[in-house]
């Protein structure tokens, strides 16, 4: 499991094959290192499949942060190349959640 810091992008990586490995407790502690750095992640060419994995693999409660981080970004989002892949991922995922509103 590799947890890694990349300050030239700002962005952080995880490994994120290990989300489907892991105990609920570790996803929680390994995910917690994206808050904050959501959107910069979101923008990233791989940091966006690590945003991707963990709206897929890890309960809404414990993503809130990720999806706090959506509010007043959906338009930009959906209109940038990494972006617009989380985002559907996100709306595909709790198509029938209220989480956008």
């Amino acid at each position: 499991m590799f947890l890694t810091r990349d300050c030239a992008y700002a962005t952080i990586m995880i490994d994120f094959q290990v989300l489907e490995a892991v105990d609920a407790e570790l996803q929680i502690r390994l995910i917690s290192e994206l808050d904050g750095h959501v959107i910069e992640c979101v923008k990233d060419q791989n940091g966006n499949h690590v945003i991707q994995k963990c709206i897929e693999c890890v309960s809404p409660r414990h993503i809130s942060f990720i999806l706090s981080a959506f509010c007043g970004q959906v338009v930009t989002l959906c209109t940038h190349p990494y972006g617009c892949r989380v985002i559907q991922v996100a709306v595909s995922h709790y198509c029938s959640c209220d989480v956008f509103e």
